[in-house]
């Protein structure tokens, strides 16, 4: 198949990749949480304990899910830029294409929801 890591290393820092290693306890990880001030994610069990951190301010569980799940993806992305094409995306450049991604999914907001969805994207990014 194409593109299959046979050794998963981290690119950066030679260490063992697994999803523990890329989403939360690298480096460039670690950086993204910390501009979001999340310190504390580095130190969770599994990125699946994301979901049971303190939530946003109104509650919205939907988008809460969908704005963890976009910057996982753009971590991940960061991640394989690097491992791939050799390229290092700054941790303020995962934030930035996180925001757009959730600023291109706010389109999709009811009218009448999408200042709720707007106020609670800034808050985590």
């Amino acid at each position: 198949m194409w593109k299959i890591v046979e050794l998963p290393f981290c690119a950066a820092y030679g260490e063992h990749a697994d999803q523990h290693h890329i989403l939360l306890t690298c480096p460039r990880a670690k950086e993204v949480w910390r501009l979001l001030n999340r310190t504390t994610v580095p130190y969770l069990q599994s990125f699946r304990n994301l979901w049971d951190m303190p939530e946003l301010p109104d509650g919205d569980q939907r988008l809460r899910s969908a704005v963890i799940t976009v910057i996982l993806w753009n971590i991940w992305k960061a991640r394989n830029n690097l491992h791939f094409n050799k390229t290092i995306t700054p941790a303020r450049e995962v934030l930035h294409a996180s925001r757009k991604t959730c600023n291109f999914g706010l389109r999709g907001c009811r009218q009448a929801q999408a200042p709720r969805c707007s106020r609670s994207l800034d808050i985590v990014l």
